[in-house]
């Protein structure tokens, strides 16, 4: 009884007083079941992929050395969107590479 009451309140606030509830169809729900599915399935696998790439290369690989501080380089930051590294020396500069 109090289900069917909240339902009536839903439809009052909703402005579809006098409609009946809506139904799902079962091809909307096939249907995202399947979509939902699908992006699972997909994004474990890619995840799989990643994983599988990073544990293949030997901890303290180097992989690519960039060039242009005269000094030590103090500190180096990623950007948000991963695209850019800055990057601090003791040469009182700071550099922005495009990540390779």
């Amino acid at each position: 009884m109090e289900e069917m009451m909240n339902g009536m309140w839903q439809r009052l606030i909703s402005g579809r007083a006098n409609q009946p509830p809506r139904r799902i169809s079962r091809r909307t729900v096939v249907i995202g079941a399947a979509g939902v599915t699908t992006v699972a399935i997909v994004g474990e696998g890619a995840f799989w992929l990643i994983h599988r790439l990073l544990h293949s290369i030997p901890q303290g690989t180097l992989l690519v050395t960039y060039r242009g501080h005269s000094e030590e380089v103090r500190s180096a930051r990623w950007s948000p969107d991963g695209g850019r590294i800055a990057s601090a020396s003791y040469d009182h500069t700071v550099q922005v590479w495009q990540a390779v």
